[in-house]
């Protein structure tokens, strides 16, 4: 009868809520964790090498991105080619299923940056495009003889597409120790995540191994896409008080002017040949989200003409969306080295952090985001010729922290997250 039917579906709903990636189905944020950093991706080639601390230097066409009054120290015309990254990221829930683990694995390759700079006299114009996050995941995995939670097979299949580009011109006056510019991206952004989920519970079996029920089915499927589009400007100054010292200020806000997001979710639970229920449900938006105020203040020493030091400190603010709230201001720093062996070569290197907006969690509560700060350094190697250089990098990160992937549950598991960038990247002068 359907009378015992819908009594037994919600025990079994109860039990998959209670599992590790129904959160998914009823929270796609939390397939990712880009909404709670703000540095996935370096940007840009000799920046990216000098793990972003590039605020108050920023005279080549990477300067378009982090700081836009740094392009008028440019020598001449500059065209920096399409810098291909190619990223690897590993991220692991320790005790996600019982007592096994769960990795999730994406990989990426793409031209996140390419920027031309030409001086006007006093006055300098550029254009760029950058690509600072992006996300491709391809996630298969299969858990068999849960014991401890009463399952006989949980599977799981996850695709998803995360890329955000910005393009636009820049414009940068100086004169003297002082320097203002201003770049006026357009900016555009599209997520599209796609995941199906079976779980099986054990049989019912009696003393003599005879199956007297057999286990409930329960299958999820999640379609969501949201796209954005909107403009982000980034206005800076520079001043150099020395001649062996700059100072940098840049702010930037991306602001969404058109937003649509569609889930939809369907859900169906299969026990005996009488007894089965599904549902389905269709939700859209055009909610825009909010994004945080970007504020970086930054340092360069130039203690010899062979060697330049530099450091940056970024605030990003609060932001108040009902799905993607940050809950306090953030603070990230970089700090990054750059040595001339000689004319031909030069040495490139950073550390920089990449910090969590989220509160760190607290037992006893669900539905927490989650809380993973990484740090990560970089590396390249740059070859010079008459009016080209070529560069070779490699950055590094690695994060700890603390997630809840259970959705309805206060279990809390330790996550630990890696990843891998290779960048090449070519200049012309001229």
């Amino acid at each position: 009868m359907k009378t015992s039917s819908c009594a037994k579906a919600p025990r079994f709903h109860l039990l998959a809520a209670a599992l590790v990636l129904v959160a998914l189905a009823t929270r796609p944020d939390a397939a990712r964790s880009d909404d709670f950093h703000y540095k996935s991706l370096l940007v840009g080639n000799r920046a990216a090498a000098m793990a972003g601390a590039y605020t108050a230097l920023s005279d080549d066409p990477s300067g378009l991105y982090y700081n836009p009054a740094g392009i008028v120290y440019t020598n001449g015309a500059n065209i920096s080619a399409s810098s291909n990254a190619f990223q690897y990221a590993t991220t692991e829930y320790k005790n996600a299923i019982g007592s096994s683990k769960w990795t999730r694995s994406s990989s990426t390759l793409l031209p996140n940056f390419f920027g031309a700079v030409q001086p006007l006299g006093n006055v300098t114009v550029g254009l760029s495009y950058a690509v600072p996050d992006s996300v491709k995941e391809n996630l298969d995995q299969d858990f068999r003889n849960l014991s401890s939670l009463g399952l006989d097979t949980y599977v799981l299949n996850l695709n998803q597409l995360d890329d955000t580009y910005l393009f636009g011109p820049s414009v940068a006056w100086g004169s003297g120790k002082f320097s203002a510019g201003l770049t006026l991206y357009g900016y555009y952004r599209h997520w599209e995540i796609t995941m199906n989920q079976w779980i099986k519970e054990k049989d019912t079996t009696n003393s003599g191994g005879v199956v007297t029920q057999q286990g409930v089915q329960y299958q999820t499927n999640l379609y969501y896409e949201d796209t954005e589009s909107g403009v982000r400007p980034i206005f800076g100054m520079i001043y150099s008080p020395t001649d062996h010292l700059s100072l940098g200020l840049s702010a930037a806000r991306t602001f969404v002017l058109k937003s649509k997001a569609t889930k939809q979710v369907s859900n169906i639970w299969e026990g005996s040949a009488n007894d089965d229920v599904s549902s389905i449900a269709l939700v859209s938006t055009k909610e825009k989200r909010e994004y945080p105020w970007t504020v970086t203040l930054g340092g360069a020493w130039y203690p010899d003409p062979s060697l330049i030091l530099t450091l940056d400190a970024t605030l990003y603010s609060i932001t108040s969306n009902d799905e993607f709230p940050s809950a306090e201001p953030t603070w990230n720093v970089a700090a990054g080295c750059e040595y001339y062996a000689n004319r031909q070569w030069a040495l490139r290197g950073g550390l920089y952090t990449n910090n969590s907006n989220t509160l760190k969690l607290k037992k006893g509560y669900v539905g927490q985001d989650p809380h993973i700060d990484e740090v990560g350094a970089s590396f390249s190697t740059s070859y010079f010729s008459k009016s080209s250089s070529i560069e070779l990098g490699l950055s590094w990160a690695h994060g700890t922290g603390r997630d809840q992937v259970i959705s309805g549950d206060t279990a809390i598991q330790n996550v630990t997250t890696d990843s891998v960038t290779l960048f090449l990247s070519a200049n012309y002068f001229f």
